[in-house]
This record gives C-alpha cells, structure tokens and sequence, in this order.
C-alpha cells in the first residue's frame, strides 16, 4: 500500500519463498513460477525465489563439526534422509533448474551450505548460466575455504550478520578454533568475492547506528569488546570496504544502475550523518546516526538536531511525524 501511495521511506527489495511447501511437487510449482526477479518499482521490487531454508540458525545450524551428540541432535538439517528435507534440496534445484534467481536464502551452518552449493550443481544448468545469476545465501555462521573457492566458481555472493549469540554458540559449543569460520569476510574478498554486510540488527535487538556491525566486523570484537566475533585475520580490511559492502557491492539487489555511488545517471540516494564516517576515532564508528536521509533527490528522513525539522516515519502507526521549524522545498511529502 505504501508504494502504491508513493510513500515508500525507503527503496526494499524482495524474494518470494515458502509458497511451495504447501505442494508436494515443488517441481511442478517452479516449472508453473515465472521469473519475476528484477519487477516492480523503483522503490519496492522482486530478486527472486527463497526455496526455504538449509538449516536453523545459531545453536540449530547444521555443520560438519565433530561435536558432542546433544549438540549435534539440535541441529537442523535439511537431508535425503527425511521427506522435508527432500522437499526443500527438490525445491532448490527445481527453482535454479527453472533459472529463477535465489536471494535471501537462510544458510548458516557449513553442511547446509554444502547442501545448497550441491543442489546448484546437480540442477543440470551450465556453468555459464549459474554464473550468469545473482545467487546469494544468508548468514555465514559456517563457511569452509573449500566453499569460498566454490562459491568463486559457481558466481555466489555472500550477506553475513554479526550476532553475539551465534558468536558465543560457536566458541562454548564447537571450540575457539571453529570463529575463523565465522564470516571470513578477508579471505572470500581476497578470493575475489564481494559479500555484503547484511541485517543491522538481530532478530532480538535493533542497532542505535547503521555502523555497528561495520564496527564489529573491523575490529572482529563485540561493541563491548567481550566476545570474540571471528577471529582478527577475517576483519574487513578498511571502512572504505566496509562502505563497499554496505552499498556498492549490493548485486543481489538486481539494480545494477542507480545505486551505490554518486555520480550523473544515478539515484540521488544520500545520507547526512552526525559525524565525518572516515575521520572519528574506531571506538566511535558504532556512534554515528544519520541526521537527514534522501531518497530520489527527495527528503524522506530529518532529525531536527539539523536544522530543527522533524521528519519521520512512525513504524508503530504507518505514519508521517513533520514538524517544521525550517521551510524545505525538498521534503518528498
């Protein structure tokens, strides 16, 4: 409704996923699925297909760990060996066989990601067509190099979080040695990958700065510096990558032009933040909060620590909070 009102605050793009697990011929619902990846608006519009996911997350992730058995009972995999997993490793093949895209795909542990490079592989398209996709997967909680290098082949993007949570699992549950696994975000960019900073937040929690995570994975420490997030040799090398990762290097999204740099041609997507992102001190990265945002030339967010304006969109009651103390031609509404 909001982007049929022209009132979209933000540009949100989308995958469609769950709907086949209502048929138990997911083959038969992708060969009927058109290719919607890249449809709608400007502002809201279509990646592609999310085939469910590989596994659970955090202490439920599925991996090849050689871990204690009450460990390894909670974790949820998606096998041959029962008729949902069947279903959901048929669906992904059949969804990939079809050429549809595959975009917000949970993948946490490293089985399910082997689960997921597998079914790609087995789809029965060429290389060059696989390659010739945005393929994406989620998360990161696991990742071998051996699949770094086969993402590297197959043309698969990565968009990793940072949870304290899975953090902690990894390091009380599986060992200290298993955090070089945890978003090796250095060695997929040095193989030649650009992954994504992903959600900036947790299910459980909302970031105060879009820069937190940015933080966490320059520094591979906790904003509180207490819990190991991965290990230092897999931080992101500067914030200029980090930016990068949050921006320029989003493929997935399907918009090759318009976003992620300015310059003529493009979206004048912009945003105006509280301090200089490139010059404050490290410690003060996760500080930092925009204070006007622009999308399409256009105002959409203003903090009146700028110039005394309000201009918010409340989430609790979908709708515009303006209070204007300082006239604006370029306020969207």
């Amino acid at each position: 409704m909001l982007d049929r009102n022209d009132e979209m605050p933000i540009r949100w793009a989308w995958s469609l996923g769950w709907a086949h697990i209502f048929n138990t011929n997911p083959e038969d619902y992708y060969n009927r699925m058109p290719d919607e990846a890249g449809y709608g608006s400007d502002h809201l519009w279509n990646i592609g297909m999310n085939p469910v996911s590989m596994d659970g997350g955090a202490i439920a992730m599925c991996t090849t760990i050689n871990a204690k058995q009450d460990i390894k009972d909670r974790e949820r995999c998606t096998s041959d060996e029962h008729d949902v997993g069947i279903l959901r490793i048929r669906a992904l093949k059949a969804a990939i066989k079809n050429g549809l895209n595959i975009a917000g795909h949970h993948v946490a542990g490293d089985k399910a990601l082997d689960y997921y490079q597998d079914a790609i592989e087995q789809s029965g398209l060429s290389l060059e067509k696989i390659r010739s996709l945005a393929l994406q997967t989620d998360h990161c909680h696991q990742v071998r190099p051996d699949q770094i290098q086969r993402a590297v082949k197959l043309g698969i993007t990565f968009s990793c979080d940072a949870s304290e949570e899975v953090a902690t699992v990894i390091t009380r549950d599986y060992g200290d040695e298993y955090l070089a696994r945890y978003t090796p975000f250095a060695s997929m960019i040095k193989a030649g990958i650009k992954p994504m900073i992903s959600e900036f937040g947790s299910q459980s929690s909302v970031r105060n700065s879009p820069f937190e995570y940015g933080y966490i994975f320059l520094t591979r420490r906790s904003l509180d510096g207490k819990i190991a997030m991965g290990v230092p040799e897999e931080a992101i090398p500067d914030r200029m990558t980090m930016l990068l990762m949050m921006t320029r290097w989003a493929a997935p999204t399907m918009m090759k032009k318009g976003l992620g740099s300015i310059e003529p041609g493009n979206y004048a997507d912009l945003a105006v933040l509280d301090k200089h992102l490139m010059d404050v001190p490290l410690e003060e990265l996760p500080t930092i909060k925009p204070i006007m945002t622009m999308v399409q030339g256009r105002i959409v967010y203003e903090d009146p620590q700028l110039r005394g304006n309000t201009l918010q969109f409340n989430i609790k009651t979908a709708k515009w909070e303006k209070d204007v103390k300082t006239q604006s031609t370029l306020w969207r509404w």
